[in-house]
């Protein structure tokens, strides 16, 4: 295919996927414009910002985001770094575990952090108390620390997917030359490693930050009863708690979301505009020699199981403790362990069954269209060949600046206004068309994190051989982003099945989700705390034997396409 005609096509791919993502922003503007009297603020714009509370919201926000991505990254690159430069014991095994960390839902995390660390009935405190007495040190998550500490280990399993795929698209041999010439094994990776996988890494921080400003569950559910507000809570506020509602100030506030994601994604693009600098992936054949850590692997796969128990195995252990107990006070004398109880009424809850099937079969339909898309638009905006090509991931990285929640209410909108399409609304496909763009800027920068480091010459060399633009991206490229591939369908898979802002407004009574359900469940039954965690226990283990069923058709395909 000729490169002009070429780039024209795939620009044509990114404009209608612009069409599609806009479609429902403005659907949503001329909604609250036409409608204001369903609620609006007093005030302009300007105004609102100038406000002191404004200005301290965006502090909080920006003190959480960054300083927790910050956190994420280092821990979420160190972690790639081991399972795949690095002969870490049990290095197949702790490649998996971190995507456990997706499968339970931040609504209940939350819960569960609360459950542990309440500063004055939490689980962990109860203890510390018992066994130190009055100078225990009581740790209370309801703080700005706690938030951060907590979103740290919830952002790492996704920084971790985009970080890999770079990693293991490394020349060993860079490294051994590294080696060769004196450096040892860290000065290795700081001088070599790093600077190599900087774009993969930096898109990921970048990610974490937009993830922390955009995050909703933990600043609701840990900081507002510590009075630690941030944009997100304040939206809600706006939209929901205030009587009447502002849809005028939640509508100021969802362009702060914007600006912010803007800033950032500029910043993303500003440092991989010269991307040909980390291309390392070229038609020489690879070794795949490990580092040898020596002695020190052991203290490697400490940290690794350091930083999942923090991700995953504490939050879940809170869960399945709050659906095997029940606590009558402060004191651990007053636990009773009930076992079954909270499981039988969790199969009880109406309609549960029905949702697990909605939420696993649109799950996989936005696994599909996401992947499919975002390699697209990926391919894009790294191998378009005029400035216009740049455009895809300004594209790609639309839905970033609007909340789940926002973008909710945005298709909610189109699907009222547009006509012809108001047929769709109550049934699955407005649930897998927003989750699809909700996910596709984390589809994307998953996929180019790998297809970023593909030098151009085997792409070159393909069509030199006659091959044309459909069989070099299929046959040649994306093999070689594999890796990539896979992470962006399974992480949309699993963070599409535990979604819930970007799904609450869409959800009817005929496709009901899980997140939703239980939800509803627990605002209708809040004594029912229990039932709810014992429900998202077995959500989890649902979504762990995915995973397992996942890592054995990679591993085979990984086999049938070897030489």
């Amino acid at each position: 295919m000729d490169p002009v005609y070429k780039t024209r096509v795939l620009l044509v791919v990114s404009l209608i996927a612009f069409v599609l993502l806009i479609i429902p922003v403005f659907a949503l503007i001329v909604g609250l414009s036409f409608f204001p009297r369903l609620g609006t603020s007093s005030f302009s714009f300007w105004s609102f910002i100038n406000l002191p509370t404004t200005w301290a919201l965006i502090e909080n926000t920006l003190e959480f985001s960054i300083v927790s991505a910050a956190i994420t990254t280092v821990l979420a690159t160190s972690y790639a770094w081991i399972v795949a430069r690095t002969n870490v014991p049990g290095k197949r095994f702790l490649e998996l575990l971190p995507i456990l960390g997706l499968t339970i839902p931040i609504l209940f995390k939350a819960f569960s952090w609360t459950f542990m660390l309440n500063a004055n009935s939490g689980i962990i405190n109860s203890v510390l108390k018992q066994v130190l007495g009055p100078l225990a040190p009581v740790i209370n998550i309801n703080t700005m620390a706690g938030l951060t500490f907590v979103q740290s280990f919830t952002n790492v399993p996704i920084v971790y997917l985009i970080t890999l795929a770079a990693m293991k698209s490394l020349d060993p041999a860079l490294e051994e030359a590294s080696r060769i010439s004196g450096r040892g094994i860290l000065r290795t990776f700081r001088s070599v490693t790093v600077p190599l996988v900087r774009p993969a890494v930096f898109s990921a921080f970048l990610l974490a930050i937009i993830g922390g400003v955009g995050a909703f569950e933990f600043p609701f559910i840990l900081g507002v009863p510590g009075g630690v507000h941030t944009l997100s809570t304040e939206v809600y506020y706006y939209a929901q708690q205030r009587v009447p509602p502002a849809y005028g100030s939640a509508g100021y506030l969802s362009v702060l979301y914007a600006i912010i994601t803007i800033i950032c994604v500029t910043f993303y693009l500003s440092a991989t505009r010269r991307a040909f600098k980390f291309q390392v992936v070229t038609g020489k054949s690879l070794s795949a020699r490990p580092q040898n850590l020596g002695s020190f692997r052991y203290l490697a796969l400490l940290l690794c199981f350091t930083i999942l128990f923090f991700e995953f195995i504490l939050p879940f252990s809170g869960l399945v403790l709050m659906s095997a107990t029940t606590i009558y006070g402060s004191s651990l004398a007053t636990v009773k362990v009930n076992l079954p109880t909270f499981y039988l009424a969790a199969l009880k809850i109406p309609l549960l069954f029905n949702s697990l099937r909605t939420t696993l079969l649109f799950g996989l339909i936005a696994a599909v269209l996401a992947t499919l898309v975002g390699a697209l638009l990926s391919y894009a905006a790294l191998r378009g060949r005029t400035k216009g090509s740049r455009l895809a991931e300004y594209i790609s990285a639309i839905p970033l600046a609007f909340p789940g929640v926002v973008y909710g209410v945005a298709l909610f909108w189109t699907f009222l206004l547009l006509p012809g399409v108001n047929v769709l609304y109550g049934t699955i496909w407005p649930l897998v068309i927003s989750l699809v763009f909700i996910r596709l800027p984390f589809a994307t920068r998953i996929i180019s994190g790998n297809l970023v480091q593909v030098s151009n010459e085997l792409e070159d060399a393909s069509q030199v051989a006659g091959a044309g633009f459909a069989r070099t991206f299929g046959r040649i490229l994306m093999p070689l982003a594999k890796d990539g591939l896979f992470n962006s369908f399974v992480y949309t898979l699993v963070d599409s099945m535990r979604e819930l802002g970007g799904v609450v407004i869409l959800a009817t009574a005929a496709t009901p989700t899980f997140t939703t359900l239980l939800l509803q469940y627990y605002n209708e039954r809040s004594s029912q705390i229990g039932a709810v965690a014992a429900s998202s226990v077995i959500f989890t283990g649902i979504i762990t034997l995915l995973l397992v069923a996942a890592a054995v058709v990679r591993h085979y395909w990984g086999r049938t396409n070897r030489p």
